[in-house]
């Protein structure tokens, strides 16, 4: 496995561990790797772009991993 996956990794084990729902990122579509490494490991495309979303120009498009067992 290479550095992304484990970041991935630890980001998604934090997060369950605080008690988290969802892990939810913004992502540039020009990011193929990265987008499939999301995919890999479980995140969806949103279909529309979320409220709190920030004005990164890069962010293309935003992804959702359901953390619920």
């Amino acid at each position: 496995r290479g550095i992304g996956a484990r970041l991935l990794e630890t980001a998604i084990h934090r997060t369950r561990i605080a008690g988290a729902t969802q892990l939810v990122l913004g992502t540039s579509t020009q990011l193929k790797a990265a987008n499939l490494l999301y995919r890999k490991y479980g995140f969806r495309k949103l279909s529309a772009k979320p409220k709190w979303a920030t004005p990164y120009a890069r962010e293309t498009i935003y992804m959702r991993l359901n953390l619920s067992p």
